[in-house]
């Protein structure tokens, strides 16, 4: 029997993608694929593996598939949260989709979504990020035509509590790379605080085309849309500045946003709090 398990309402397509290599395909329609959003949780032994964003799943790669995707750019190691894709043989997981492990999986697709996160302790600084650009917003559940259900279009952490999905809707051409930073400015912080502030800054190598939207194209091209930052350092680096034992109960992200222009001045800069737990905890 086919089956098809995915972290998400959609399945990524290998259509021409300019980041990323699409790996070894196959297109037989009794393929099993599993996949979706995933964080890097191990290279143990030479085999590598991924877990889910509850924390339930694991898939673990052939060592065909490692080598395959280490060839092809995609670093296990270096690499925190990705959107992949993935074939198995049930022959290999007769009980796979009651006991949530996945061995011996052949990875057809795969893109890092890891964004930047910069520790600031003098605004101006040399690691300092600039904005150049305004986004249309990282809350899309209000729009229609978007592959993933409203759970994954707004700001959303994996299981760990330290890895923050952004999905950011932003105006783009196609033709430029544009850039995405959170930066944690010591300054921010003030005495009580128990939420991190963070600032989302936007370049975009002067791509001021509004011929595509990233949320649309989120389905094809999740990598453009998702972005995944490891808030590990920055929650430390809270903890001295606010002199505190205990972590930030929630993020609060800061960023300019407009609906019709990508020009900074035609925006409003706008405050979005977000607890900290995994996705679907309660």
């Amino acid at each position: 029997m086919k089956r098809n398990i995915f972290f998400a309402t959609a399945m990524a397509l290998c259509m021409g993608l300019s980041f990323t290599s699409c790996l070894d395909s196959n297109n037989d329609s009794d393929t099993n694929y599993v996949g979706g959003f995933v964080k890097v949780s191990s290279n143990y032994m030479g085999l590598g593996s991924f877990t889910s964003p509850d924390g339930k799943t694991t898939i673990s790669l052939s060592s065909a598939s490692l080598s395959n995707l280490e060839q092809n750019g995609f670093k296990m190691a270096e690499v925190n949260a990705a959107f992949i894709q993935g074939t198995y043989s049930e022959l290999d997981n007769p009980d796979a989709t009651t006991s949530l492990k996945f061995n011996n999986v052949n990875i057809t697709y795969a893109a890092s979504l890891d964004a930047r996160v910069e520790i600031v302790y003098e605004k101006g600084a040399v690691n300092d990020s600039i904005n150049t650009a305004c986004i249309r917003g990282i809350d899309n559940t209000n729009r229609t035509n978007n592959f993933f259900d409203d759970s994954y279009n707004k700001p959303w952490f994996f299981y760990d509590e330290t890895t923050l999905i952004l999905p950011i809707s932003y105006n783009l051409s196609g033709q430029k790379l544009h850039h995405f930073t959170l930066v944690f400015y010591a300054s921010d912080v003030e005495p009580g605080d128990t939420s991190l502030k963070l600032s989302l800054k936007h370049y975009n190598a002067n791509d001021n085309s509004s011929n595509n939207d990233s949320y649309s194209l989120a389905g094809s091209y999740p990598y453009a849309y998702f972005y995944a930052f490891n808030l590990k350092n920055a929650i430390q680096s809270w903890q001295r500045v606010a002199q505190s034992s205990a972590e930030p109960t929630s993020v609060t992200i800061e960023y300019v946003a407009s609906e019709f222009s990508t020009d900074l001045a035609q925006g409003d800069t706008k405050l979005m709090n977000i607890e900290r737990k995994g996705l679907g905890q309660e």
